[in-house]
């Protein structure tokens, strides 16, 4: 990605008895953000690869 972009990431989850789940979103397994979706928008400062990830519970 270029810097100045952005990547929208949406996560759809349910849990099978009704119970809240929650989600949260990593970049280079560092917490970013939680809810079901997440915007990434790069600086200059970004520049290179990274692992998006997301833990639910």
């Amino acid at each position: 990605m270029d810097s100045g972009t952005s990547q929208a990431f949406n996560v759809t989850y349910s849990d099978p008895e009704g119970d809240a789940v929650i989600v949260e979103w990593y970049v280079d397994n560092i917490l970013v953000s939680s809810g079901a979706s997440l915007t990434f928008s790069p600086t200059n400062n970004d520049v290179g690869l990274h692992v998006m990830g997301i833990q639910t519970f």
